[in-house]
């Protein structure tokens, strides 16, 4: 991965919730493998969203926990895993200014593969710090799942167990994301926009809860896409704390989620993130 890193400290501060982010223009470099069961476009696409993964890194400072990583090793498709993993482990930690500039674009042939190669220079801004005593704890049920096309009642749900630090009273929202699928994959969940009211009752927590609770009349069961090109899919889950309740939309794009999240994110919010797979029957 590339190492040299060149850092523009901007003069100008905005100020946002009260909090004063500070932009920097990064050049980062992204690599991806070109294989058989991707497109150059896709190849280089994904370059390009690795090269971006890396600049928001070196502004946040987020790292993957290791046992996040691990969820990687139970997929069939390790290097896209790997890539949706450390986009979703940043969604939270900067905000872009501007498009992306390009700055270069290569195709290198390494003898038994070709690798897409690509520099970027892009603007970010870090996102505000949360109150270190306004936390708490994820889990989810498991970290692999089976699924058939279908949806059957005789698969494993998905259960998610939020945990408040000392008890702490915090509004909860849960966000599901399906990186695989195009243009807005990101889903709250939790409150379900088809099952709970979304009034301020329903994500009001102060103790340990497990979701979806036994009295929400649905469950979180997965089904496997049709014709998708390996035998297993990552997602991702993201849930937001706040202080006082903040209300989303049903349904975003990666983008807009992101856009979303730095315009509500300050000291009395919290978000925490995790992944796991799920592998074709």
């Amino acid at each position: 991965m590339y190492k040299t890193k060149i850092f523009f400290t901007l003069l100008a501060i905005c100020y946002f919730n009260s909090v004063a982010l500070f932009a920097e223009v990064i050049v980062e470099k992204g690599e991806y493998i070109l294989s058989s069961d991707i497109s150059e476009k896709a190849c280089f696409r994904n370059a390009e969203q690795i090269a971006l993964n890396n600049a928001a890194t070196n502004i946040s400072g987020e790292k993957l926990k290791s046992e996040t990583m691990k969820v990687c090793d139970s997929s069939f498709e390790t290097a896209q895993c790997e890539l949706y993993q450390s986009s979703w482990s940043v969604i939270d930690s900067v905000s872009r200014k501007g498009p992306i500039e390009i700055l270069n674009r290569t195709k290198i042939d390494k003898g038994i593969y070709d690798l897409c190669e690509i520099t970027i220079k892009v603007d970010l801004y870090e996102m505000p710090q949360s109150d270190p005593n306004f936390d708490f704890s994820l889990d989810l049920s498991q970290s692999k799942f089976l699924a058939g096309h279908e949806w059957s009642i005789k698969d494993d749900p998905l259960k998610i167990t939020v945990t408040p630090l000392e008890q702490s009273e915090m509004f909860i929202n849960i966000f599901h994301w399906a990186p695989y699928k195009d243009g807005k994959n990101v889903s709250r969940i939790f409150p379900n926009p088809q099952k709970e009211k979304y009034n301020g009752k329903t994500n009001l927590i102060k103790s340990e809860t497990l979701f979806p609770r036994a009295s929400a009349g649905y469950s979180w069961r997965h089904f496997f896409p049709k014709d998708h090109y390996t035998d297993s899919i990552s997602e991702g889950i993201l849930v937001f704390a706040s202080q006082e309740n903040i209300k989303f939309s049903d349904i975003y794009s990666y983008e807009k989620f992101q856009e979303k999240l730095l315009e509500v994110s300050n000291n009395k919010t919290r978000t925490k993130k995790t992944f796991y797979v799920v592998i074709e029957k």
